[in-house]
């Protein structure tokens, strides 16, 4: 089912009012840094329009009936993450087609105007970032509209969302380019086949050549132009990646194909030097895995934040480090939320296997954890295939007898996965099952359940995690272990259900970072607790 999307760009500095009323952003770096003008060999750069999901607007209908009662009204709206501002990787390829003398206007994926207005001759390259929510509206509306351009134009399709999926668009449109992963990391190397005609109809994902290199004009103008956008530099979280690629090999999961590749350490600190960092701002890695790189690298990166002072939240396979007693206590000092991937509390899982280290010693591995006042939330996830009936009732009863925070999923197929092909073998998928692991969405036959039972053990677990005693009872754990700032983990927890998003762990963070500087700046318990229960927690906590 498609959903209607209304979204109100509100972008000032590089935006300009469309001729249909609407809002293109008008990414122009060449006006503002002419010094990357001077790499063009055109004597007019090339034109493209940058395609991406700003927001998401959402119906309780396109949920099973089953699920409709969890969503409470006041949650059919919600944002992404960095407060009106595309995402993130839009900028960093319009970086890199700036580097290679392309201008390029960002525009609302989900605008069927603008939509149109590709296909006029404006624009000879349209690129799209394709996240996983985004897969079946350009699936089914963007492609069949923009396959083909006037004037032999080119239509490239980047990011996440589109990987395992690279046969089915192919098939469906034979021209359309694919940039698996990091697009940014192969722009250059498209625009130079395509110049030659020798272009491939994929690209790998990589880190974008000239990141290495920091004389290069990428950092010549010390503030890269998407840092410049006004709405990046007043977010409170300033987003950052180290690398890409995974260690684990999760048979639900494309990332763990590909090895690890990071940026050097240098070029991560001129990075951080260009975030607008405050004591009320908050750096966001948006790697999948921080701890699939080297320790010593990852040492390095964590002390290096230390020394300047800054705070962060990111997720990472913490089974892989916890017994590095260095990583874990320079993790410490700026963690203020980790997100932790156990899938299953019982390894009824065919998942990697570092993760069972985490799963068989969660207790103490939790309390270590309280100890170093780290403030983790735990991915699990439910419709695996060596789960049964029982699952459910022993995961909420033992995420309370932890008191740990814990973002609950139904289990999705990921197109191109090693566990969707076993699905399908098995002839066991049911309608769509392109996006992430879903809240409300059974998208496969479950093994060893119903569909059904799939869905009432879930909000089973709700009932019972969710109950005010429960939470209560994580409050005062987290408080009595002295982890002046471990009220970010439960909000984080509250707030995952709360804004229907706990694949990464970026959801409803404003409340409990509030409350976290409240308590880091020595407000009392009394004054924290208010917080906690003002209106808008009591919402989340209503779920």
């Amino acid at each position: 089912m498609l959903i209607e999307r209304t979204i109100d760009w509100g972008v000032k500095t590089f935006g300009r009012p469309g001729t249909d009323g609407k809002l293109i952003t008008e990414f122009d770096p060449f006006q503002k840094f002419p010094e990357l003008l001077e790499k063009s060999d055109k004597e007019k750069p090339s034109r493209a329009l940058l395609l991406t999901a700003r927001g998401y607007y959402f119906k309780k209908e396109s949920y099973p009936e089953i699920a409709r009662d969890l969503i409470p009204d006041h949650l059919e709206t919600r944002r992404q993450t960095f407060e009106d501002i595309p995402h993130l990787g839009i900028f960093e390829i319009a970086d890199e087609l700036a580097n290679n003398g392309v201008r390029s206007d960002i525009g609302d994926l989900y605008d069927l105007d603008t939509i149109e207005k590709a296909k006029d001759g404006t624009y000879d390259l349209v690129m799209i970032s394709m996240m996983d929510i985004a897969k079946e509206w350009v699936m089914e509306v963007v492609l069949p509209k923009l396959e083909r351009l006037v004037d032999g134009g080119q239509v490239v399709l980047g990011g996440y969302g589109a990987e395992g999926l690279e046969d089915i668009i192919h098939e469906k449109f034979p021209n359309v380019v694919i940039i698996k992963g990091f697009a940014s990391g192969e722009v250059k190397q498209y625009l130079d086949d395509h110049e030659q005609g020798t272009e491939k109809n994929t690209y790998e994902r990589g880190i974008p050549q000239n990141v290495h290199n920091l004389n290069d004009p990428y950092y010549k103008t010390e503030i890269r132009p998407y840092r410049e956008h006004p709405n990046l530099k007043k977010s409170k979280f300033q987003p950052l990646y180290l690398g890409t690629g995974c260690t684990e090999e999760c048979p639900w999961c494309k990332t763990g194909e590909v090895s690890p590749s990071f940026k050097p350490l240098k070029v991560v600190e001129k990075e951080i030097s260009q975030l607008t960092m405050g004591l009320d701002k908050w750096m966001f890695f948006l790697d999948q895995n921080l701890f699939a790189y080297p320790t010593n690298y990852v040492i390095d990166v964590f002390q290096m934040i230390n020394d300047m002072g800054h705070r962060w939240i990111g997720e990472g396979t913490i089974g892989r480090v916890v017994n590095n007693q260095k990583l874990m206590e320079t993790l410490a000092i700026g963690c203020w939320g980790l997100l932790a991937g156990t899938e299953d509390l019982y390894n009824s899982k065919p998942g990697a296997s570092i993760k069972d280290i985490l799963t068989a010693n969660i207790g103490p591995i939790s309390s270590y954890l309280r100890q170093l006042k780290i403030p983790m939330s735990y991915s699990i996830v439910f419709g695996l295939d060596n789960q049964d009936k029982t699952i459910f009732k022993k995961t909420a009863d033992r995420v309370n007898e932890l008191g740990i925070n814990a973002l609950f999923h139904i289990a999705t197929p990921r197109a191109g996965t090693i566990w969707e092909a076993q699905l399908k073998q098995e002839d066991r998928l049911r309608g769509s099952y392109f996006q992430r692991n879903q809240k409300f969405d059974v998208t496969f036959e479950p093994k060893n359940m119903s569909q059904e039972n799939l869905l009432g053990g879930f909000a089973l677990v709700h009932d019972q995690v969710f109950a005010q005693k429960q939470i209560d009872k994580r409050l005062n754990q987290n408080l009595y272990t002295g982890v002046t700032h471990g009220l970010l983990g439960i909000m984080l927890y509250l707030a995952g259900q709360k804004m229907q998003h706990g694949s990464r762990i970026d959801a409803g963070l404003k409340y409990f970072l509030a409350t976290a500087l409240m308590e880091r700046d020595g407000k009392d318990t009394k004054e924290v607790l208010s917080v906690m229960y003002s209106k808008e927690l009591n919402e989340a906590r209503s779920f």
